[in-house]
């Protein structure tokens, strides 16, 4: 049999390992914790990266665009939307991102349209065409040089969950990229069923950095 002395030298032995054990445990929770605090405090926050930041500019007044007591048009017509005109005030909405790269990165991000049109005499979503180009040449943008356009309704969830994601891209250095966007009401739109009600769709725009 072993000794009183053996028996409480085990004891001890057992309960520094117990101790160690405790004090690896604390540690891997704090260095988890500092991992995520990490992660939070230099990742993606709306428009600022750590390693750059992203601006975004209109011309307009506001950052969006609307439809108000217009008629259907094609979208061969819909794509040449000019500046102002007969019945129009705002033809398109100008933007632009800029990006400054501190340090070589590359910063994601994504271009979301918000659906700000009153609830009372709204506009569907489905009957409103969206085409957005490179503003400096009127190139269409990736999705949006098919025949056939897109709806705001038919464009994919942003990364938010909520809104419509308009466009996506990626900054590799530093730059600038300026946009065009339009909107109009859809050929299809059932015009005879309305009886003259008069409806509005109106939308914002925004910009996010994303992972």
């Amino acid at each position: 049999m072993r000794n009183k002395n053996e028996k409480q030298a085990e004891s001890r032995k057992r309960l520094v390992l117990s101790i160690l054990a405790v004090l690896v445990l604390v540690l891997l929770v704090i260095g988890v914790t500092y991992g995520v605090y990490s992660y939070t405090d230099e990742g993606v926050q709306e428009n600022v990266i750590r390693t750059g930041n992203i601006l975004f500019t209109h011309s307009e007044n506001t950052n969006g665009i609307m439809i108000t007591d217009a008629l259907p048009i094609s979208d061969a017509e819909g794509k040449v939307i000019p500046a102002t005109g007969r019945n129009i005030t705002q033809g398109y909405f100008d933007f632009s991102l800029t990006a400054t790269i501190i340090t070589p990165a590359d910063i994601k991000y994504e271009i979301y349209g918000i659906d700000t049109s009153p609830s009372d005499s709204k506009l569907k979503p489905e009957y409103v065409k969206v085409y957005l180009t490179n503003a400096e040449n009127e190139t269409a943008i990736d999705g949006y040089d098919e025949s056939s356009l897109p709806t705001f309704s038919s464009l994919p969830t942003a990364s938010d969950g909520v809104n419509k994601k308009l466009s996506e891209g990626v900054f590799s250095e530093s730059g600038t990229r300026k946009y065009r966007l339009r909107i109009w009401v859809s050929d299809n739109y059932p015009i005879l069923e309305k009886n003259g009600n008069k409806e509005t769709f109106s939308m914002k725009v925004n910009v996010t950095a994303t992972a």
